[in-house]
């Protein structure tokens, strides 16, 4: 593990069919850190047919201040984990149970700062997003799922990204090699770790999740470039959920 990786959370998010898990499992082992899916199993001390077996439960209630307590207990509970790439956090939970109702569990998640150092969002379009799902499995439930509300659940997530300063990155993960992606990734996660490790030395305090939060978009921008630097190809662009490319700006940088 790179010293800059200590103590720190790295999120992957995304819509189902956005290669998270894929990316996220790839990142944590190249990063030398743990990989976490599930957390809230080992809060309650159980096992994942048990943890399936209950949140299919509530989760069929549309109880969702239920589940939205239930998964942010999880992912405090990593808090003390020397180190980790995590599969879906607070954005993810905010994606499919933030409300009027429920909205101050996560707020209140915000301003005790557990939220990750780093939350890497992964987007495809609708047309690939359902081919990887009916690739993996043809009966897969996601299949059904409405892409409309999909998508403005989306715009949701992020729009409460920006506004609460959750350091968050967007990234395209439907026009890139995994290998290339996962390999850009982990540089970029490595130099913004390192940055935060040189602000607490300089200042003898803790980034705030807004500085974190600038830092980021430099990196989703510094990340493009990167990839572009790797792949040779000086007319990549990224691309986001409404299928407008995102132009690199070299001059923002």
């Amino acid at each position: 593990m790179n010293i800059a990786l200590h103590g720190k959370t790295i999120a992957i998010e995304g819509i189902d069919g956005s290669g998270k898990t894929t990316i996220a499992t790839e990142l944590a082992k190249r990063l030398g850190v743990e990989y976490i899916k599930d957390p809230a199993k080992s809060v309650f001390g159980m096992s994942s047919a048990e943890y399936k077996e209950l949140f299919n439960s509530v989760e069929k209630k549309q109880n969702h201040s239920t589940i939205a307590q239930l998964l942010s207990m999880g992912y405090t509970s990593i808090n003390n984990i020397d180190g980790c790439v995590c599969d879906r956090h607070i954005l993810s939970n905010f994606f499919y149970n933030g409300n009027d109702d429920t909205i101050h569990y996560f707020d209140a998640q915000v301003q005790a700062g557990d939220v990750p150092d780093l939350t890497i969002v992964l987007f495809c379009g609708q047309e690939e997003r359902i081919r990887r799902i009916r690739e993996r499995n043809p009966e897969d439930p996601d299949l059904k799922k409405d892409q409309r509300v999909l998508e403005a659940n989306y715009n949701k997530m992020m729009t409460y990204a920006a506004s609460r300063g959750i350091p968050c990155m967007e990234v395209s993960s439907e026009f890139v090699p995994k290998d290339d992606l996962v390999r850009t990734l982990a540089d970029i996660v490595v130099e913004y770790c390192q940055k935060i490790d040189e602000y607490q030395s300089d200042y003898g305090e803790t980034a705030s999740i807004f500085i974190k939060s600038r830092w980021a978009k430099r990196a989703e921008k510094a990340f493009d470039r990167r990839l572009e630097e790797y792949l040779g190809n000086f007319h990549y662009r990224t691309y986001d959920m409404n299928g407008n490319p995102r132009i690199i700006d070299e001059a923002s940088l």
